[in-house]
C-alpha cells in the first residue's frame, strides 16, 4: 500500500508499505528513516528470520506516523526497527490485472500494486489488526482478494502469472530479551538527575500547555495527551464486559464486598467523576473502554476498598489507551529529599490531597492511564503558580514537599505551622481540591481542621500507645514521639 508519512521537519513524505502478518514487529528501511530524519532510539533486539538463526541488522528504532495518500485522517503510529533492506523490488515481475475483475471498482491503497517497486516499510502483526476493517473481497481460486483498511483496498494472493524466478518469504522474530536486560542496567547504571524545570519540548506538556482551561468554578480541564489525536485502537469493549461479568460473579459471593465496590463507583458518579455516555455518542470508533477491579487495603484509614482502572488492557488490534498516550516527564519531587528535609521542622504535619451495562465515560485523571501521575502533579503546580503571590508559602510547598498526592511539610512554630496549614487549605479549594488526613506532631494544627479531615489514627496516637503508627510515603510515622520507622 503506499502511504503518507511525516517527516521531522512536518513535509509529507510517499512510502510503499508491504503487509505481512508473519512478522512479529514492523520494520523500516534505514534510507527512509533517514530521509524523514526521525530520531532513531537505541535498541539491540536480534531479529531470527525463516530459518530460525539470529541475525543482527537492527540499527535502530524510530516511531512513524502513517496516513493515506490522499486524506490526512485517520493515522496510526508505529515503531519501527531500522533495517538496511526489507525486499528487494515487490511483486518481481509485472503482472497483469486485466481479468481481475473483482478489483475494478475498489478504492486501492495502492493503485500501482502489480508494477515493481521498492518497499519502505513492512507493517506486521503488531499493528495490521488494528488497520484492517474485517471487509473482503474475492475472486477465483487462482486470483488475488481484496482486503479492506482504514487506508484502502489491499491486495493479496496468488496471482496465476509466470512464476517468479525467486520466492519471497517472511516470518520474522524479534527477540527482545536482551534489549530489556540492557534497559534495565542503563537504568540502574544511570545517576539521578535532580528536579528540572518543565521541559517545554515534552509533547505531554506541549499538549497540557495547550488543553488546559478553568471552569467558572475554578476547576480544571485538561486532555489526554494522545501520540496521534483520534486514535483507532480496536474492539475494547468485548474483553471489558467479559471482565465485568468475571468480576460481577466474584463479587456475588460476597455481599459485603460487593456493597464497597458499590458504593465506590457511587460515589465516582456522584462526585461528577464519571457520567453516562449519550447512546448517540457510543457508536464512535475514537473510544475505549477500560476494565476495572478492585483491591483491599486493610490498612487504609479512610478506604478499605479501591476500584482500579486498567487502561493498559489490548483490545482486539493489541493496543491500550496507554499505548496511544504520552507518558510525560517525572514530575515529582524525589522522596527521599521530602523525607530529609521534613527532619528540619520542629513542627511537622501531613495531609492527604483527596481524589485527585450502562455505559460511562470517566471526567477526572484516572489512574491506571500512563499519563496520570503527569496530569495530577502538573495541574497542582500550575495552580501553585498561579495562586504564587497570594499563596506564596504554600505555592512552595506544592512544588517541593509534594509527592503526587501527599504532602509531608512542617515549621519552626505552631504559628507558622498554621499559617502554611490555612494557605494550603486555601489554595488547593480554589482549584476544588480537598485536603484530607490531617496529622501533626502538635496538636494545634490537626485540632485547626474539622473532625471528619483528621487521621482517624492521628487523635490516637497521642494518647493511645496500642495505636501509635501512621502511614507516611511508605514509611510509619509515630507523630506522638516524631519518629519514623519501618519494618524488615
Amino acid at each position: 500500500m503506499l502511504l503518507k508519512a511525516k517527516a521531522s521537519d512536518g513535509s509529507s513524505h510517499t512510502l510503499r508499505a508491504l503487509v505481512d502478518t508473519g512478522s512479529e514487529a514492523s520494520f523500516v528501511t534505514a534510507r527512509c528513516a533517514d530521509k524523514l530524519s526521525l530520531q532513531r532510539r537505541r535498541c539491540t533486539s536480534q531479529v531470527r528470520p525463516f530459518a530460525g538463526s539470529t541475525i543482527n541488522i537492527v540499527s535502530g528504532i524510530v516511531t512513524i506516523t502513517l496516513s493515506a495518500v490522499s486524506t490526512s485522517e485517520p493515522t496510526v503510529t508505529v515503531n519501527t526497527m531500522v533495517v538496511p533492506k526489507i525486499v528487494d523490488q515487490l511483486p518481481h515481475l509485472r503482472l497483469s490485472s486485466d481479468t481481475w475483475q473483482h478489483l475494478t471498482d475498489l478504492r486501492l491503497a495502492d493503485p500501482t500494486y502489480n508494477t515493481p517497486g521498492p518497499i519502505d516499510v513492512l507493517l506486521g502483526a503488531d499493528i495490521v489488526p488494528s488497520i484492517m476493517t474485517g471487509h473482503r473481497v474475492t475472486g477465483q481460486i487462482t486470483q488475488p482478494s481484496a482486503f479492506n483498511t482504514i487506508f484502502g483496498w489491499i491486495v493479496m494472493g496468488p496471482a496465476d502469472q509466470i512464476p517468479a524466478p525467486t520466492v519471497t518469504t517472511f516470518t520474522v522474530q524479534s527477540n527482545t530479551e536482551l534489549e530489556s536486560a540492557l534497559t534495565r542496567f542503563w537504568k540502574l547504571e544511570e545517576p539521578s538527575l535532580p528536579l528540572s524545570t518543565i521541559d517545554d519540548t515534552d509533547p505531554a506538556e506541549q499538549i497540557f500547555t495547550k488543553s488546559i482551561t478553568r471552569t467558572p468554578s475554578g476547576q480544571f480541564c485538561i486532555g489526554l495527551p494522545f501520540k496521534t489525536p483520534n486514535p483507532i485502537i480496536g474492539d475494547s469493549k468485548s474483553q471489558a464486559l467479559h471482565r465485568l461479568r468475571h468480576l460481577e460473579v466474584r463479587l456475588a459471593k460476597d455481599n459485603n464486598l460487593r456493597t464497597k465496590y458499590v458504593d465506590f463507583m457511587q460515589d465516582y458518579l456522584d462526585s461528577n467523576h464519571m457520567e453516562l455516555v449519550p447512546i448517540q455518542q457510543r457508536s464512535t470508533p475514537h473510544h475505549y473502554y477500560i476494565p476495572h477491579h478492585y483491591i483491599l487495603r486493610p490498612d487504609s484509614q479512610t478506604t478499605k476498598l479501591r476500584v482500579v482502572f486498567d487502561a493498559s488492557a489490548k483490545s482486539s488490534a493489541g493496543i491500550s489507551l496507554n499505548d496511544c498516550l504520552h507518558t510525560g516527564q517525572k514530575l515529582q519531587a524525589d522522596l527521599s529529599h521530602i523525607l530529609m528535609r521534613s527532619r528540619l521542622h520542629k513542627i511537622l504535619f501531613t495531609a492527604d490531597i483527596k481524589q485527585i451495562i450502562e455505559e460511562y465515560r470517566l471526567r477526572t485523571v484516572t489512574y491506571g492511564t500512563s499519563s496520570a501521575p503527569f496530569q495530577a502533579i502538573r495541574t497542582l503546580q500550575h495552580l501553585a503558580t498561579l495562586c504564587k503571590l497570594t499563596h506564596p508559602i504554600a505555592a512552595q510547598v506544592i512544588h517541593s514537599d509534594t509527592f503526587v498526592d501527599d504532602i509531608l511539610t512542617g515549621a519552626e512554630s505552631i504559628k507558622s505551622a498554621l499559617n502554611i496549614q490555612d494557605q494550603l487549605t486555601k489554595l488547593l479549594s480554589s482549584g476544588h481540591f480537598i485536603l484530607r488526613k490531617w496529622a501533626s506532631n502538635a496538636p494545634q494544627v490537626v485540632n485547626a481542621v474539622p473532625e471528619e479531615a483528621r487521621s482517624t489514627l492521628s487523635s490516637v496516637s497521642f494518647d493511645d500507645e496500642s495505636e501509635t503508627g501512621l502511614k507516611v510515603l511508605g514509611l510509619h510515622w509515630d507523630p506522638r514521639h516524631d519518629h519514623f520507622r519501618y519494618t524488615i
